[in-house]
């Protein structure tokens, strides 16, 4: 569990700095989610999909999801706790 509890940490510490928050966890899989405003939707009633309209605030949420991503890849693969589990011997010879 610290091994999990650790990249928790990291991915939803840096989904929520860029506005995202932590939905779900399911064994390996974190599911993050950046909810737009009710103001920057609206419902297609040709094909009743939810669309976004083009603003400011849809554009900087979609590049903070993604910048979100990016960090978190880099965050985990810096991160000097997780790195003693990447070099620990009975952990490499489980696999």
């Amino acid at each position: 569990m610290l091994f999990t509890n650790e990249i928790a940490s990291i991915v939803h510490g840096i989904a929520y700095k860029f506005s995202g928050s932590a939905n779900k966890n399911i064994n390996e899989t974190f599911l993050m989610v950046w909810k737009f405003e009710t103001d920057d939707t609206r419902v297609n009633y040709l094909t009743g999909e939810l669309e976004l309209l083009p603003s400011y605030q849809v554009s900087q949420l979609c590049e903070m999801s993604m910048i979100s991503f990016l960090k978190v890849i880099f965050a985990l693969q810096n991160s000097n706790k997780l790195k003693q589990y990447r070099n620990n011997e009975a952990l490499i010879g489980a696999c």
